[in-house]
Formats: structure tokens, C-alpha cells, sequence
């Protein structure tokens, strides 16, 4: 059974299941104070946060070469031009993005 909230990675922050909205840690903001006032009830207790996903970049190049999705194929054509115009391999450039998000 879900919960009416949801943790996230930000403490400061949790997430109303009912709509999806991100609710920040402001006592100012009744939608807050709504939170908080739920938490009060006996067995009320918000559902974890999702744990993150680390993939590596191998199992990024993968995911992208056996998919056939168009995001996927525009992210193959995005990687290959960016290889090309930086004399790299197409496995050094995708290595480089993950690395530049972590």
C-alpha cells in the first residue's frame, strides 16, 4: 500500500504520492505544515525515498545499443558526433558523461 508522502534523497524535501509535487521544508508553506500534521497520526509513516541506480558506463553503452527507442537512437547519433569532433572513441565520450554526472 503507498503512502500519501514519499521521502527523497533531500532530506529538506518530500513528494505527495497523490500528484507527484516535491514539498520543501518551509514552515511557511501550508502544504508543509499539512505534511507535518499527517506524520502526527499513529502509523502514518511516508514511503522510503527510491534508492539511485549507478549503472556503468558499459551498461549505458548496452542499454543504448540494444535499444530501439528514439531517445536512444538520438543518443547513439549525439555520442558519434561528439566522438567525431573530438577524435575520441564513442566509449571514451560516454565515459566522460557519466563521469562528469557523478
Amino acid at each position: 500500500m503507498t503512502a500519501d508522502y514519499k521521502l527523497t534523497s533531500d532530506p529538506n524535501v518530500v513528494q505527495r504520492t497523490s500528484d507527484g509535487a516535491f514539498i520543501s521544508n518551509d514552515n511557511r508553506n501550508q502544504v508543509w505544515n499539512d505534511y507535518i500534521q499527517w506524520l502526527r497520526v499513529p502509523d502514518h509513516t511516508p514511503d522510503p525515498a527510491d534508492v539511485p541506480v549507478v549503472l556503468t558506463p558499459r551498461e549505458i553503452a548496452q542499454a543504448l545499443l540494444g535499444s530501439t527507442e528514439p531517445t536512444a537512437i538520438v543518443l547513439r547519433g549525439l555520442i558519434t558526433l561528439l566522438a567525431q569532433r573530438f577524435g575520441l572513441t564513442p566509449a571514451q565520450v560516454l565515459t566522460a558523461i557519466v563521469n562528469a554526472a557523478n
